[in-house]
């Protein structure tokens, strides 16, 4: 079985055409790290946090981290 990477725009059409000739097509959700490579997200640095920020982190967890990958992920598929 051979695995390739694909867009989620790609799939459906990838998919139509394994049907045809029997076969199956899976999608992998690609990693934030690999997302952000692919589009250029991977050079940018985030902004330095004051001392009590970084305190209210620690204690608080990251607030973003899951509105950050949910927006990420929805970029990455409109491209």
């Amino acid at each position: 079985m051979s695995k390739i990477s694909v867009t989620p725009r790609e799939l459906n059409t990838i998919r139509r055409a394994a049907s045809k000739t029997g076969g199956v097509v899976t999608l992998r959700k690609k990693s934030i790290e690999e997302m952000e490579k692919e589009l250029g997200l991977d050079k940018v640095k985030p902004m330095e946090l004051a001392t009590s920020d970084d305190q209210i982190a620690i204690e608080e967890g990251d607030c973003f981290a899951k509105w950050y990958e949910e927006e990420l992920r929805e970029l990455y598929e409109r491209e």
